[in-house]
């Protein structure tokens, strides 16, 4: 109720000229959230968790759902075009979503990112997609290199705002070749791929978690297999688990709307799942001339991606944040002036 209630209200308070205002909204709030998770780090230091390690996890409380926020945010950031000092905040923030993202270590988020800036530089016109481009790169070099700084360094403290301050201030004052030649963009993706490649063979970050997600889906579609026209049962998956999962460990999700909807509702619940997603998606296909929906719909994008790989679309702060996108995508479109000539 409360998802039906916001999307909702979404839908019917803004209209279609505060579209932009809604997402310059949305990513200011992602990037205070990103700000607060550096700075409670900086004041905790790196807290040993038994499931996540020492990953990025608050105030969200979960490592993912914090890293597919910010991989939300970098599309945001980096999608929507804006002069003068709107347009360096954006890019900071960017650049700081990115290290946030890494220091979480949600590779379904960093997934989910892809995802969502191919869809970007899809859905936007053809003229704004170098910038777009470079913008995206310019976010993935400097966050990403801050990243790569903080893990070498295990910085904290002081030294852990510091890099987020420069982070930001680096990217604020790059720039912004909203016009750049499409062989310049190029050239900057080949670059940005052969720093990622060998700065991950560098790094070599440490994997701190262990995954079972392959596990889970398996069960579910096992339990779909098993019971192929009703499924199991709405909240029926810790019964799959159970009987399908290995002994001692409690699992409550399919850590996939997609297969948990399939084994516990059916096809016919997964059918409605897939409308729910296909709709804005759509949307966002049908008005790609427009560089605002261009946004919206990448940002869906992550969402609904992500939404397959992990739990998490069950907290509201993603899940909020995912429908705040639809709705800038099926807010109602200005109604043309009646001709009132006799």
């Amino acid at each position: 109720m409360l998802y039906v209630c916001a999307l909702a209200a979404l839908l019917l308070v803004p209209d279609h000229a505060r579209r932009r205002a809604l997402l310059l909204g949305l990513a200011g709030g992602i990037s205070v959230l990103a700000a607060v998770a550096i700075g409670m780090r900086a004041a905790s230091g790196a807290v040993v968790d038994r499931f996540y390690g020492t990953l990025l996890e608050e105030p969200v409380g979960y490592p993912n759902a914090l890293g597919v926020l910010a991989a939300l945010g970098v599309v945001i950031g980096v999608g929507l075009e804006r002069p003068g000092v709107a347009g360096r905040v954006l890019r900071g923030s960017a650049a700081l979503l990115v290290l946030v993202l890494g220091l979480s270590g949600s590779r379904g988020g960093a997934f989910a990112l892809a995802a969502g800036l191919a869809v970007l530089v899809a859905l936007v016109p053809g003229g704004a997609r170098p910038g777009t481009l470079l913008r995206a790169l310019t976010a993935l070099l400097l966050g990403g290199a801050a990243w790569a700084v903080a893990v070498w360094t295990d910085a904290g403290g002081t030294w852990l705002v510091l890099i987020a301050t420069g982070t930001w201030a680096s990217a604020a004052l790059v720039a912004d070749r909203a016009r750049a030649p499409a062989r310049v963009a190029l050239a900057a993706v080949g670059l940005t791929a052969l720093v990622a490649a060998t700065t991950l063979a560098v790094l070599q970050p440490v994997d701190t978690t262990s995954s079972l997600r392959t596990a889970y889906w398996r069960a579910a579609l096992e339990e779909a297999g098993s019971r192929p026209l009703l499924g199991s049962g709405a909240g029926s998956f810790h019964l799959t688990w159970e009987r399908r999962g290995p002994d001692g460990l409690f699992v409550r999700d399919a850590h996939s709307v997609y297969a948990e909807t399939l084994s516990e509702l059916g096809p016919v619940g997964l059918a409605l799942v897939l409308a729910l997603v296909a709709i804005p998606i759509s949307a966002a296909i049908r008005q790609r001339s427009d560089p605002v929906a261009a946004v919206a719909g990448a940002g869906f994008a992550v969402f609904a991606v992500h939404a397959g790989l992990d739990w998490d679309w069950e907290m509201p702060v993603v899940t909020l944040a995912g429908l705040g996108c639809a709705a800038v995508l099926l807010v109602r479109s200005p109604v043309p002036p009646t001709d009132t000539t006799d």
